[in-house]
């Protein structure tokens, strides 16, 4: 990582990780202001699948954690993909969680989410569950403003005419439970704060070749 300073330039990048095996990927971050939360895929191996780890570190490059991080989720079977945001009070992070769905099956995996503070232990490592119905959700993805959190993740829709995933949305003011998900109309790939609203953005397919 690297901290940016407001003229573009940095003072160079400085490793959260001992990046040795197993290996880490899909790094990504979400700040208080004051703190932020470095989150990223921790590789297993066959018998013990990839864990969610993170660690946080001050405005003045002081970490919070110790060099291995703090684990988010170790649930059975791998977590992939997370995806951190700040809500105002404390840190959500969201992952593709395949609990559920040990090697060799994995069609696609369920969507799982927890929350910290700044300091301290994570409030369940075992997460609460944002989308874990029988068919696959994927891409999960997390912003939060305006005492509001939004998941926003892909899930297969059955019914004519759609037979494909489609975006889906799920709020959240309290935590760990997400409200009813509204009408699902195309696949996430991100999410974004804005000052007055939480911004969305996705790809659609068009054609056979062609995404928007």
């Amino acid at each position: 990582a690297a901290f940016v300073n407001p003229d573009g330039t940095t003072p160079g990048k400085f490793d959260v990780s001992d990046g040795y095996y197993p290996a880490e990927d899909a790094p990504d971050i979400a700040s208080s202001g004051d703190t932020a939360l470095i989150v990223w895929e921790y590789w297993g191996t066959s018998t013990n699948p990839d864990d969610i780890v993170g660690r946080r570190i001050t405005a003045d490059g002081t970490f919070v954690d110790p060099w291995a991080g703090v684990t988010i989720s170790d649930a059975p079977n791998g977590q992939y993909a997370p995806r951190a945001a700040w809500n105002g009070n404390e840190f959500v992070v969201t992952w593709l969680d395949q609990r559920h769905e040990a090697a060799p099956e994995q069609p696609r995996g369920d969507v799982y989410a927890t929350h910290l503070g700044t300091t301290g232990p994570v409030a369940d490592r075992a997460g609460f569950p944002v989308a874990a119905t029988p068919g696959p959700e994927d891409t999960p993805s997390v912003a939060a403003g305006h005492g509001i959190t939004l998941f926003g993740y892909s899930s297969f829709v059955e019914a004519a005419p759609y037979a494909n995933l489609r975006l889906t949305q799920r709020t959240a003011a309290d935590f760990p439970a997400p409200l009813q998900p509204p009408a699902a109309p195309a696949p996430l790939t991100a999410t974004a704060v804005s000052y007055e609203a939480i911004d969305l953005t996705w790809s659609v397919v068009t054609g056979a070749d062609q995404y928007v």
